[in-house]
């Protein structure tokens, strides 16, 4: 129950103690002053009632999770999400919790969706705003490493056109077409040569993503870099040709 209550400025302070008297019945009550233009009153109607709304979805989302036994706490929240429970994961949000937190370890919770192939959470968290290019303490990956290294060409795509870098590397250096090359993913490997990785990135090991595909015989693969570096070449070539003249 809603209730508005209309005084004269001369009221205050008994209205304030009633206000005080309806809150601790656990009824809602705004107070409005008369005198005032109905679009003045009707704006603070409005606002009071998306906050009581608000409210409301809040205490129901913490309410839920708690009859299930589950804390209020960012680590649980991270749990959830790992073990891919998404009504949890739900709940959470709707309480405040950002789709940028992360679990004792250091990982964002949009990297345990992907490790744990939720599709349905990833989706969730971006539409949420999740950090793409977020990096986790653990490996020092980004979630398209991430999801490279799963080779879950479908997650590679969907964090591709939220404008995640697929440049970026890992603090072994790595790439995510890199990390997709060793462990032999062709369809994710095409996908982020397609979306503009960059070959040239070396390593720790002082490894390119070329270096890797010879090495591990990914011959399909090679030949794409290869052909893709010789490209690079040609256009190289073309302009300092160009700027010669």
């Amino acid at each position: 129950m809603k209730v508005g209550i209309f005084c004269e400025p001369s009221q205050r302070t008994a209205t304030q103690q009633l206000l005080r008297e309806l809150r601790d019945l656990r009824i809602a009550a705004t107070a409005y002053q008369l005198g005032r233009t109905w679009q003045e009153v009707n704006g603070e109607m409005t606002l009071a009632r998306q906050v009581w709304g608000k409210t409301q979805m809040i205490e129901q989302a913490r309410e839920e999770l708690q009859t299930r036994g589950l804390g209020i706490a960012e680590v649980v929240f991270a749990a959830c999400v790992a073990e891919g429970d998404a009504s949890a994961t739900e709940d959470f949000m709707r309480m405040g919790f950002s789709p940028d937190s992360r679990d004792n370890r250091g990982v964002p919770v949009l990297s345990l969706a992907i490790r744990g192939r939720h599709r349905d959470l990833v989706e969730n968290l971006l539409r949420r705003g999740a950090d793409v290019n977020a990096v986790s303490q653990d490996r020092g990956n980004t979630p398209l490493m991430e999801a490279a290294v799963c080779g879950d060409s479908e997650t590679v795509t969907h964090l591709l056109d939220s404008t995640a870098d697929p440049n970026l590397q890992s603090k072994n250096g790595q790439t995510a077409l890199m990390l997709a090359v060793g462990e032999g993913f062709t369809d994710v490997a095409k996908t982020l040569l397609e979306r503009g990785a960059a070959t040239e990135p070396v390593d720790q090991l002082g490894m390119t993503a070329g270096k890797y595909a010879r090495l591990f015989g990914r011959t399909e693969i090679a030949d794409l870099i290869g052909w893709r570096e010789s490209t690079d070449g040609d256009a190289s070539a073309s302009e300092s040709s160009q700027s010669g003249h």
